[in-house]
């Protein structure tokens, strides 16, 4: 498959951890203080009653054009069958003083779970990942999508500049295991890895 074309830059952190271009996330910052009312406004009912760290971003106007992308990236990374449930946009906001780090996934409610960042602290709030035993940390980047299977155990970690970090997520729900169409030979020094998670000649995340 050497005529594969790497349609929006992927990048292989590891066999289960991609970054690729998302630039339509600059439409994020146009709604950023929007998004960070919207936050204020219902953390505190979410905590309480689901005691969850992620608010509900309803916006019908950037949805409708982000969720065409969105759709794309997965469909071209990944052989999946149709949604089980809409996409919808999951916000979650830290500061230097006000955030929750735990390891958590969202393996219950998704099959593949993307983040994308506004706002990129100087020092620490990476993405910590949790994989056979070790810790994984990325840094993420501005105008990048981050997409990592669902079950995969991830944390944001604490910062100390005085940056409001803003991320955006979205998991799917297809209801079956997500085959990876990237070929094999992209995957480098992750190869055997890569060959131990293959069943039926398929990369299953």
């Amino acid at each position: 498959m050497n005529n594969w074309e790497n349609k929006y830059n992927l990048k292989i952190l590891f066999p289960l951890i991609f970054e690729c271009d998302f630039p339509q996330s600059i439409l994020f910052k146009e709604y950023r203080d929007d998004i960070i009312i919207n936050y204020a406004q219902n953390i505190g009912s979410q905590l309480q009653n689901k005691g969850s760290n992620n608010v509900l971003y309803e916006n019908e106007e950037i949805f409708s054009i982000l969720e065409k992308q969105y759709l794309d990236i997965i469909n071209y990374y990944f052989e999946v069958p149709p949604l089980k449930k809409n996409l919808e946009l999951w916000t979650y906001i830290q500061t230097r003083s006000n955030s929750i780090n735990k390891f958590h996934n969202h393996h219950l409610k998704s099959d593949i779970s993307t983040t994308c960042y506004l706002g990129i602290p100087k020092e620490g709030g990476e993405l910590r990942f949790y994989i056979e035993g070790k810790t994984l940390s990325i840094k993420p980047k501005l105008n990048k999508l981050y997409i990592f299977p669902s079950w995969l155990y991830h944390q944001p970690t604490p910062h100390k500049d005085n940056i409001v970090r803003i991320c955006i997520n979205v998991d799917f729900l297809f209801g079956t295991r997500p085959k990876v169409k990237i070929p094999i030979e992209k995957f480098g020094e992750y190869e055997n890895y890569i060959r131990r998670g293959i069943h039926n000649n398929e990369f299953l995340w």
